[in-house]
């Protein structure tokens, strides 16, 4: 996401409230974005730790010195590795379902204002003069930040 500091709409005859909405929408979108990052990459940690899991366990089976003897769940549980994997496992869930919070709370909040400014924006812009600056800011705002204005 690019900065807010690169582009400036004083150009533009728009009102001091449009120009702090757009301001904020921006950042609530980058919010946005980042929670999203967060919790792919907390869902690939997991899923390579699930690999990890199962390495673990197919190593610990096929070991000559293996049998039946004992419980299943008695030789992964002498395995330490396996352990931290198991706890990581779990914590690594844990913080995926608290980025998927976050996310749909970013998202909701994001989306509200999006919609405020769609339905707000005759109020906003002025009608005589504003349509031309409107369309340029909308056109920047789709094509460098991924926000759509013009419809819900």
């Amino acid at each position: 996401m690019k900065n807010v500091t690169d582009w400036s709409i004083e150009d533009y005859q728009a009102s001091p409230v449009i120009k702090i909405m757009l301001k904020e929408l921006i950042e609530r979108k980058s919010k946005v974005e980042k929670w999203k990052n967060y919790q792919t990459y907390c869902g690939y940690g997991t899923c390579f730790l699930l690999l990890l899991l199962l390495a673990i366990s197919y190593f610990t089976f096929s070991q000559p010195a293996f049998s039946f003897h004992y419980s299943i769940l008695t030789q992964l549980t002498d395995e330490t590795l396996f352990i931290f994997a198991l706890l990581l496992i779990g914590f690594n869930l844990l913080l995926l379902q608290y980025f998927h919070k976050k996310t749909i709370k970013t998202e909701k909040e994001y989306e509200e204002l999006r919609e405020e400014l769609i339905d707000r924006n005759s109020e906003l812009w002025e009608e005589d003069t504003g349509w031309q600056a409107r369309e340029h800011v909308f056109q920047y705002l789709k094509t460098n930040h991924d926000i759509n204005l013009y419809f819900k």
